[in-house]
């Protein structure tokens, strides 16, 4: 498994204007289709802190690798703007997740708190290379209420005969701002197919969308959404996360 770890360059004056200002809740999860991402452990020994953090993909399909970057700014600042510097990263594939689909992702900073109880503001930027190939959603019955991959959503979706209809609903940070476009194909024996003909009628929330194939939609089918006019977006996040003075 070939991993990509990173540790952005991003200025950290940034970062540490903005956490007088934060609110002091714990936040311990994040999630966004199809990761769910969630602090496990936090260690302070020998002036260091350790956090670990498991990475899943609800798909089954691999957390990191090729598929998903994760990245931390050079330093972590607390809640009196001091500034903890990201010594270390790295990312473990769990024992029991044979494709890869749970990870933990251990970060490393120092120096640890010294003699005082605070909370860390620790942001997390994850880059879902995997879309670059589209947004594949699976397809099981012949209906589904809703089915999630990254910020689209498909809603009502009916499998009938050659024809696939669903509502298309995108968060796409940009919406608002461009015009949005999509191709559609259908992944079958390893092969992309390809549509017969597409129509889509705009409505106040997203696109009602009928594709239609030549031949009948087997079932389960892996439907592929392209994204033709926009960036894929970064998912951010930004763990709250106390800290004890370890006790001699």
């Amino acid at each position: 498994m070939n991993l990509l770890l990173l540790i952005s360059c991003s200025s950290g004056e940034g970062a540490q204007g903005k956490n007088a200002d934060l609110p002091s809740k714990e936040v311990h999860r994040f999630q966004k289709s199809p990761l769910h991402i969630e602090l496990m452990d936090t260690d302070i020994k020998d002036g260091k802190i350790e956090l670990i953090f498991a990475a899943e993909n609800e798909h089954g399909l691999p957390a990191a690798g090729e598929d998903f970057h994760y990245s931390f700014p050079p330093y972590i600042f607390d809640t009196e703007n001091i500034p903890y510097k990201v010594t270390n990263m790295e990312i473990v594939p769990a024992d029991r997740a044979q494709n890869g689909e749970l990870i933990f992702v251990h970060i490393q900073l120092s120096p640890a708190p010294s003699g005082k109880n605070t909370t860390l503001y620790v942001p997390l930027t994850v880059y879902p290379a995997v879309f670059e190939h589209g947004y594949v959603f699976r397809i099981e019955t012949n209906f589904h209420d809703t089915i999630t991959a990254g910020e689209i959503e498909m809603k009502n979706i009916t499998a009938e005969e050659t024809t696939i209809s669903f509502h298309l609903i995108d968060n796409h940070p940009e919406k608002k701002a461009r015009n949005l476009s999509y191709s559609y194909r259908m992944i079958k024996d390893g092969n992309y197919v390809y549509p017969v003909h597409t129509s889509s009628k705009t409505d106040g929330t997203g696109s009602f969308i009928e594709v239609t194939f030549a031949y009948p939609v087997s079932l389960p089918a892996e439907f592929v959404i392209d994204r033709t006019s926009a960036y894929i977006p970064e998912m951010n996040t930004l763990f709250h996360i106390p800290l004890t003075e370890a006790t001699p």
